[in-house]
């Protein structure tokens, strides 16, 4: 996919995609993404947000995620699938370097989501978070205390938009940094640090220069938290040391015969259908507040007629005062029903409104809902459509397999690769060939080169400085390990072909374990073959692989290297038509 070389490209001119995404949870394997972008940038620092959508994650969401980013299934219901955006996604990394803070969190659930639609590819990328740590000399900080550090507005954390332009700002300081130290490419930075950025994440810090001491003793609250950090970063290598160092045991664990279920599609469209609208219908005026006719005032009720007495005979002002009182009642009883009359009646109007707007409102998400539900319908005849062609070209392919068919065995063993798991950032890319003559199956495996191997063996607090040491992994230690370690991956390599093979179409299998370099008699990039070995189904049969010493073992299988593979001498190339 990226033609381009990316550590002797200028740092002012490296094309970057940088990326982030937020998910449903912490666990690439069972976690899905829900929102991804990703933005262009150089050393220039321009940036320009080329992809950002929102993705339907196929699962619900866990709550704690949601707390943290915002985003809710309510949210992602109506959004398309990650099966819909790979083509533009995988087109905007296209000949970049994929660069992304924590880039192991982000590269995980990338290689994850391309490896469910059928894509294996390797990817190069950069951890922005490490190389900040690598140039400044500092321990893992998060994206906004970086950002603040380095005077790069930070705003809206955790929507992947907010934290990818960030992200690719923060980048931009660090390579200006790079070039202002005399760095002019990566390749450079490699030489003089002994420090592989491209595609590592875990190589830990080069040394770093220690704090003037100072007339103060630090606090004990100081003290207790440099201690942490320096017990994390323990834990975090020798779990490092720990992945490397058991690739033999955990591919031993993990090998499995071939299930084709896994491999299919399942016909079942999981994603809920919309809802149906229902019409929202106002609460009509409570009837106790509708005037009653009985309630009208008479002007001929016993209540506002006046009865004269022999007092109001001899004053007759006294009866007009009594008739003007009577009056008075009568007028304002009139007054307080047309009053309540004239409420009512608002009321009444007031509810038919509200009546006509909800209708109007129903009417508008009827027919959403008829859009959305088109639009569900669509999304499920795809994905039927999908699910039988894959399923039928996983039976195709199973037919193949069990009919011996070369192209067949060999995109089925693939299969058996690709789900292989190793640590993040080995290569995952292999070749295969198969001949049905022989019933020999060569396999070209990738293995990282010898700095995957930690440069330091340990770290140590010193109270003093206030400052981490980093104690060094011996060379002859380091050289051990990743000898140990390609040994390791021979045999589990032929494990997992054996192990896979149910129907027994392998007799032998040949293991090639190659790092990427360049042919040392043409100068030109090819794949350098550290080691060979050929081993039969019976050779394989009388091995137990959980006891054996992966050295001698190789050894006794007439396993080839032309030196330690450490010493990266080959013992052939491969050129990309071999």
């Amino acid at each position: 996919m990226a033609t381009c070389d990316f550590h002797t490209c200028p740092l002012e001119t490296l094309p970057v995609a940088v990326i982030d995404f937020e998910t449903t949870g912490l666990d690439a394997s069972t976690d899905r993404v829900v929102e991804v972008a990703v933005v262009h940038t150089d050393g220039f620092g321009r940036a320009v947000t080329v992809l950002q959508t929102l993705i339907n994650p196929g699962q619900p969401i866990d709550p704690r995620a949601t707390e943290i980013h915002g985003i809710a299934d309510k949210d992602v219901q109506d959004a398309p699938r990650f099966a819909d955006i790979v083509i533009p996604l995988m087109d905007s990394l296209n000949n970049r370097l994929v660069a992304a803070y924590n880039a192991p969190f982000d590269m995980r659930f990338l290689m994850a989501e391309l490896g469910r639609v059928g894509i294996t590819e390797s990817l190069p990328a950069l951890c922005i978070m490490e190389l900040g740590q690598v140039l400044l000399a500092r321990p893992r900080r998060r994206l906004e205390t970086a950002c603040r550090e380095m005077k790069v507005p930070f705003r809206n954390g955790h929507r992947a938009a907010d934290d990818a332009l960030a992200a690719a700002c923060l980048l931009h300081r660090y390579l200006r940094r790079m070039r202002e130290a005399g760095y002019g490419t990566l390749a450079t930075f490699h030489h003089i640090c002994r420090h592989s950025l491209v595609r590592y994440y875990g190589q830990p810090l080069p040394p770093r220069t220690p704090r003037p001491r100072q007339q103060e003793t630090a606090s004990s609250t100081e003290w207790e938290s440099l201690q942490v950090s320096c017990a994390t970063l323990n834990d975090d290598l020798q779990r490092r040391l720990e992945a490397i160092t058991s690739i033999l045991v955990n591919g031993l664990q993990k090998a499995s015969p071939l299930d084709w279920g896994r491999w299919m599609v399942p016909l079942d469209f999981d994603e809920p259908p919309p809802t149906a609208p229902t019409i929202q219908r106002p609460d009509p005026p409570a009837a106790e507040l509708k005037p009653r006719p009985e309630e009208r005032p008479d002007p001929n009720s016993p209540k506002y007629q006046v009865a004269a007495d022999v007092a109001d005979t001899l004053f007759p002002w006294r009866l007009e005062k009594k008739r003007q009182l009577a009056r008075q009642a009568y007028e304002t009883d009139v007054r307080r029903y047309n009053e309540k009359v004239s409420h009512w009646n608002a009321l009444v109007l007031q509810y038919r409104e509200q009546l006509e707007l909800a209708k109007r409102q129903y009417q508008q998400r009827w027919s959403e809902y008829q859009q959305a539900l088109a639009a569900y319908q669509e999304r499920q005849r795809r994905y039927k459509a999908h699910a039988v062609q894959h399923n039928s070209h996983i039976s195709a392919e199973k037919e193949g397999y069990f009919r011996g068919d070369p192209a067949c065995v060999e995109k089925t063993m693939m299969r058996t690769l690709a789900s292989s798991q190793l640590p993040d950032d080995f290569p995952t890319a292999c070749h295969l060939s198969y001949d049905s003559e022989t019933r020999i199956l060569s396999v070209v495996r990738m293995a990282p080169r010898p700095d995957v191997i930690p440069q330091v063996k340990s770290y140590r607090p010193l109270k003093k400085e206030m400052t981490v040491k980093e104690v060094p992994m011996p060379t002859s230690e380091r050289n051990r390990l990743y000898d140990n370690m390609v040994y390791q991956l021979v045999l589990r390599t032929l494990h997992e072909m054996f192990v896979a093979d149910t129907a027994r179409l392998i007799s032998a299998v040949q293991v090639r374990i190659a790092v990427e370099g360049y042919d040392p008699a043409t100068g030109h990039p090819a794949l350098l073959v550290l080691a060979r070995l050929t081993a039969s189904r019976e050779q394989y049969h009388n091995l137990r692989l959980e006891t054996v010493d992966p050295q001698e073992c190789f050894k006794a299988l007439g396993g080839v290297t032309k030196a330690r593979p450490s010493a990266l001498r080959p013992i052939e190339s491969l050129r990309d038509d071999q």
